[in-house]
């Protein structure tokens, strides 16, 4: 649907769009409120340039840059969604840009698995946990992570991280490690919180492509002036940038925007607040029937493709106790499984500590314990099947994961 206001095309979740700003601010008003007073209205949009302008986000047109696959990345797991400890997204951005052509997997960025990425030549690395998280002060060759950091810009090779967005989001590391129990009713353990619907506050990511007059942040606050939007990320090469803007805000900003850029506003969505129902931390699994802990304990090896486990019994459970109702969290889950874990009688995570694993037997809860990445890696795979389906019309595109990562821990 074309939108009578210079070259302004929204495509946007109408349905969120709705339900947040009530039945005030429907597809069809926002297209009344940039045509109104406009005597001039364009004709009506033919298919093949329609088609053509939602082309500009999803098609193949032109090589696979990284703002492409940044993108894609972060509309598949919004960066809103990571812990507020967390650090996500682009974390290294070579200098020079060249099409993506190879992109690297892992679940820790090390020295051995850089090497390996650079032997297969990737032009951009995922890393699920992030190499930078504390503030780098200096990159020298002092430390292992600074190295890696310099070694990456000298490789010209972007690092992205995901973390905990992927752990939040439908279908990431904590559906993929709770799939070891299926078939099983699963749901998050902990929920964000929804706004109110008359909550003026509710932010929005608007995205712009094509926008003319955008030289930088400075210039784009002056031109947008002042008010609470927040300016995300632009991109003056590419002619795009994003930035957050209030329910309340939004109209009229909508309407700035195309009178200042020119540009198309590809996509509206919802910033700081989650829908989902899927969406969460952590993951509580109810079997369809109560089953032994032996068997669980099979399953989980299966799933993880590991031939031991670390288990801390409850004092009244053996191995021949049936369970039904489970809680687990990716990586280090102690403080959500303790805190809001329910009536889950078994918990399965990474890692908790000595303490962590009394205060859980003393709550008549049995332990399993996988190791830290032993219970993220394995997602890795599945992410990389769905990059696999959405780059493919990028002739040569190749995602690769590692065989060199692994958890440092192992049992002898």
């Amino acid at each position: 649907m074309k939108l009578h206001h210079s070259t302004v095309i929204i495509v946007l979740q109408l349905s969120i769009f709705q339900t947040i700003l009530g039945n005030h601010w429907s597809l069809q008003s926002i297209s009344n409120y940039f045509g109104r007073n406009d005597k001039k209205r364009s004709p009506a949009v033919k298919k093949g340039e329609e088609k053509s302008a939602l082309h500009q986000l999803t098609g193949s047109e032109g090589p696979l840059t990284l703002t492409r696959v940044v993108d894609h990345l972060n509309s598949l797991a919004p960066l809103h969604l990571k812990e507020p400890w967390d650090n996500v997204g682009l974390l290294v951005e070579p200098p020079t840009s060249r099409t993506i052509k190879t992109i690297f997997l892992t679940n820790d960025l090390t020295m051995p698995v850089l090497q390996e990425a650079i032997n297969v030549s990737a032009d951009m690395i995922i890393s699920y946990h992030p190499p930078i998280f504390k503030g780098l002060k200096r990159v020298t060759c002092n430390s292992w992570k600074e190295k890696i950091i310099g070694l990456c810009v000298e490789n010209s090779i972007a690092v992205y991280s995901p973390h905990t967005c992927w752990d939040v989001m439908s279908g990431g590391t904590a559906d993929w490690l709770a799939s070891a129990f299926h078939p099983a009713k699963i749901e998050p353990i902990i929920t964000p919180r929804p706004p109110a619907p008359e909550d003026k506050n509710i932010r929005f990511l608007v995205e712009v492509h094509g926008a003319r007059n955008l030289k930088s942040n400075a210039h784009m606050k002056t031109l947008l002036g002042s008010g609470s939007s927040k300016i995300i990320s632009t991109n003056p090469k590419e002619k795009r940038f994003s930035l957050t803007i209030t329910s309340q805000e939004l109209p009229f900003m909508l309407n700035k925007i195309s009178k200042t850029f020119s540009g198309s506003i590809s996509q509206i969505k919802l910033a700081d607040s989650i829908r989902d129902a899927d969406l969460g931390v952590g993951r509580f699994v109810t079997l369809e029937k109560p089953t032994q802990i032996k068997d669980l304990i099979a399953k989980v090896k299966h799933h993880l493709n590991v031939s031991q486990l670390q288990l801390a019994l409850s004092f009244d459970h053996s191995l021949d106790h049936y369970i039904k109702k489970i809680a687990l969290v990716p990586g280090s889950g102690a403080s959500v499984l303790l805190e809001a874990c329910g009536d889950a009688e078994l918990f399965l995570t990474g890692e908790m500590s000595h303490h962590e694993l009394l205060d859980a037997n003393h709550q008549n809860v049995t332990v399993i314990l996988a190791h830290h990445s032993n219970t993220e890696r394995g997602f890795l795979r599945v992410m990389a099947q769905k990059l696999r389906s959405t780059f493919s019309t990028w002739p040569g595109t190749s995602i690769v994961v590692s065989d060199s990562d692994k958890d440092p821990l192992f049992v002898i």
